[in-house]
């Protein structure tokens, strides 16, 4: 379903993207060290581009909200 990734991490906590291709465009799941898996299964990207912009900035949104 998910053909390629890309990992990082923000402030000690690694996360990870995923991202297939469909006829219509990309989708993608976000997965961050002590979180559940968010899979946008009810939004679909023009491009990787866009849809990586997007979760990275997500995931440092989530990330900067977590207390630990």
């Amino acid at each position: 379903m998910y053909q390629s990734s890309f990992a990082d991490a923000y402030k000690g906590r690694r996360f990870v993207m995923r991202f297939g291709q469909y006829p219509n465009g990309v989708i993608a799941e976000l997965e961050i060290d002590g979180l559940p898996k968010i899979k946008y299964s009810d939004k679909i990207w023009q491009d990787k581009e866009s849809a990586q912009t997007e979760l990275d900035a997500e995931a440092r949104r989530m990330i900067d909200e977590l207390r630990d």
